[in-house]
């Protein structure tokens, strides 16, 4: 027959990223040189499928890199691949204060003030740009 054949859906993931902030900086992991964004530093993710279970989630990614001092969602946003399509279910999470050490390598605590010249997949340097201009962490520096 000549009908064309229906398009492959594209597969689609979530995530949940975290703009970890401390002060005026801002807390960054380098991703694995394979995947996506290989070598880039992106926000750490969890992945909660369950809205009941973010807040300890949460509260156990941050533990080891200081007190947790407030949470707020910020605006969704997808992004397309070639193989899928992301949906990014961003949140913000202020700390109090920070533990001197970053226990695990490929972590850096990244002055906001410089993010427009990191190495970030564009979506996430969006993000954040949008995020921390908006925010007083700038104004601040």
């Amino acid at each position: 027959s000549c009908r064309e054949q229906p398009k492959k859906a594209v597969p689609e993931k979530e995530t949940v990223m975290l703009v970890i902030t401390q002060g005026a900086d801002v807390l960054l992991e380098q991703r694995p040189d394979s995947g996506i964004w290989g070598g880039l530093l992106s926000l750490p993710e969890i992945g909660v499928s369950d809205a009941a279970r973010f807040d300890s989630a949460v509260r156990t990614l941050v533990a080891p890199y200081g007190e947790l001092e407030g949470c707020r969602k910020l605006q969704p946003f997808s992004h397309v691949f070639t193989h899928f399509k992301l949906h990014v279910a961003p949140f913000q999470v202020a700390l109090k204060s920070r533990t001197l050490h970053i226990a695990e390598r490929g972590l850096v605590w990244y002055p906001a003030r410089k993010l427009a010249d990191a190495p970030l997949p564009a979506p996430v340097k969006k993000l954040l740009l949008g995020v921390l201009r908006s925010d007083d962490l700038l104004a601040a520096v």
